[in-house]
């Protein structure tokens, strides 16, 4: 029985194996579930196959995306995902795409955006804190918060921060005030040419 032990069949845990593996270490890789994939993997119901969760890769390394080409049926594109916000359609990230809102949400938005606190990201310690950081209490609190909850399964205090690099986009000021005026072109997404 090896001593390295790995909790977890998803990528993480693969690519764990894989690499102690090519050092000539011995492991041994534990799953909870009855297949591989993690949050890649996929589950069907009544016929229908539904992915776990979004299936992105964040990769650079030309090594790492020629690993995923061979082995999936992998695509790479440009997103244009959109939110839907008390009955408006908002091009995503939605604090650049404020134009469909009524003039007092956009007021409150963009108002609670130059008020938001101020601090060095090094001393943020909680996912919550760096979202009031980044956006102001108002859009943070109705925007990211509820997505977090809905997508983590957790409230956005309950995460940390050292995952967010460069996965989330953070607007400046003239980018928040032309898209509360019009639609903006740009796409914004952090995804761009994303691997999926």
């Amino acid at each position: 029985m090896p001593n390295n032990v790995i909790l977890g069949a998803g990528i993480a845990g693969i690519s764990a194996g894989y690499h102690l593996k090519q050092k000539g270490i011995d492991s041994v890789i534990y799953e909870k579930d009855n297949d591989w994939g993690g949050l890649c993997g996929n589950f069907s119901i009544d016929g229908f196959r539904f992915d776990r969760f979004v299936h992105f890769s964040f990769a650079t390394d030309e090594n790492d995306k020629s690993l995923f080409a061979a082995s999936t049926g992998m695509i790479e594109h440009i997103p244009f995902p959109s939110n839907y916000y008390k009955g408006f359609w908002l091009r995503h990230p939605a604090q650049n795409n404020l134009a469909p809102l009524p003039i007092q949400e956009k007021v409150d938005i963009i108002t609670d955006f130059v008020n938001r606190p101020q601090k060095d990201i090094s001393n943020i310690v909680t996912y919550d804190e760096w979202l009031r950081v980044q956006y102001g209490n108002y859009f943070a609190e109705h925007f990211p918060f509820v997505y977090t909850k809905k997508y983590w399964g957790v409230s956005a205090d309950k995460l940390e921060t050292k995952w967010v690099g460069v996965r989330m986009y953070t607007p400046d000021l003239r980018q928040v005030l032309q898209g509360s005026y019009s639609t903006q072109d740009e796409c914004f997404y952090f995804f761009n040419n994303a691997l999926s």
